[in-house]
């Protein structure tokens, strides 16, 4: 038992004596000579050079590959902290009345983590031109749909105009050949008949000049917010109503009404409106109509009123009024709400979304 004791009383003394005439590693509490390479995985370690210890001694030190030149300090450990992947030599010199006593050597290798490879960010960098490539190629495929879809609606505007306008004008010239033929007979035992001819032509000049006037409106870009709307409707509105001797009152609850639509919205949205109110002055019979404006879920709700004599909403009609509702409110974001009751009145509500605007 007394030979152990010794042999671990020596072992002791002997690294005691090893200590303080070497230089000692300390990794996280972890020590090593300074003669053996120390190799670390990748991490954040604490790093700490023991000089050998005596009050008359100067320690000067550099780690190669981290600092640029030698350091001097009178305090005998030195801490490193932080330190990335790499391969670093730290020198030590043992300094005492400026004479070199004695030189230490100690190699550390920390394995370096991915993001500290070379190849990491030669990565990112072409991630990220990619990226950049893929938004600018979307932005660009956005906007080239955005001007297709612009396009179309511009040429199905058109086709409108063509065909609508074009009908008109056919039904202009008819009736003027008509007259033609009418005038070479007897003009004046047909000017009855001249009369309602006459009267067809000046109609449908004047439809054909409100649609065309309409399209125009619709595709000028300074009109694009529903105020501009709101205001042409309620010029259009009053001129209408009040030369049928209807009143005709507006209630607009919105906070703002300076927002944006789209072509399609705001082009279908009021061919509605003209709509409903063209049935009132030529059907309605009524004496009041009332346009409210009001916040709804996700947009804005318009609620157009009369008190005259309604109709049974379940039957069919002759004429393209109810029809054209659905029709104009299928294409873009628009429902229509028809509550009408017999000598009542009817309301129209019209129910816009908003949310993309």
């Amino acid at each position: 038992m007394s030979k152990i004791l010794l042999i671990f009383f020596l072992g002791f003394l002997s690294f005691e004596i090893f200590c303080q005439t070497n230089l000692i590693v300390e990794v996280d509490g972890e020590k090593y000579s300074a003669k053996q390479k120390i190799i670390l995985k990748a991490g954040s370690y604490e790093i700490l050079f023991h000089f050998p210890e005596n009050p008359n001694y100067s320690y000067r030190f550099q780690l190669e590959n981290f600092e640029n030149q030698y350091k001097t300090t009178p305090f005998p450990t030195i801490r490193y902290t932080n330190i990335k992947g790499g391969n670093y030599v730290f020198h030590g010199k043992i300094i005492e009345n400026d004479k070199v006593l004695k030189e230490f050597k100690s190699e550390i290798e920390i394995k370096e983590n991915f993001w500290e490879k070379w190849w990491f960010w030669l990565f990112v960098v072409v991630f990220a031109f990619l990226a950049v490539g893929l938004v600018v190629y979307f932005w660009f495929l956005y906007d080239f749909r955005q001007r297709m879809k612009t396009e179309q609606i511009r040429q199905r505007i058109a086709a409108d105009l063509h065909d609508e306008v074009g009908a008109n004008l056919s039904s202009i010239t008819f009736l003027v050949e008509s007259l033609k033929r009418k005038s070479n007979g007897n003009f004046i035992g047909e000017s009855a008949n001249s009369t309602v001819l006459l009267e067809k032509i000046s109609n449908n000049s004047i439809e054909s000049a409100t649609l065309i006037n309409d399209t125009i409106w619709a595709l000028n870009p300074a009109f694009d917010t529903f105020e501009k709307l709101l205001e042409r409707t309620k010029s259009f509105a009053s001129s209408l109503l009040s030369a049928n001797d209807i009143a005709f009152s507006v209630e607009n609850n919105l906070p703002n009404s300076d927002f944006e639509l789209s072509i399609e919205q705001r082009r279908n949205l009021y061919l509605i409106m003209k709509e409903a109110i063209n049935n009132i002055a030529k059907h309605a019979s009524a004496n009041k109509v009332f346009l409210k404006i009001n916040l709804a879920e996700n947009g804005i709700k318009i609620s157009i009123e009369d008190n005259g004599i309604g109709f049974d909403a379940n039957k069919v009609y002759e004429g393209n009024g109810l029809q054209n509702y659905e029709l104009r409110a299928k294409e873009n974001e628009i429902e229509v709400k028809i509550d009408s009751k017999i000598d009542i009145g009817t309301k129209i509500e019209i129910i816009l979304s908003t949310k993309n605007h």
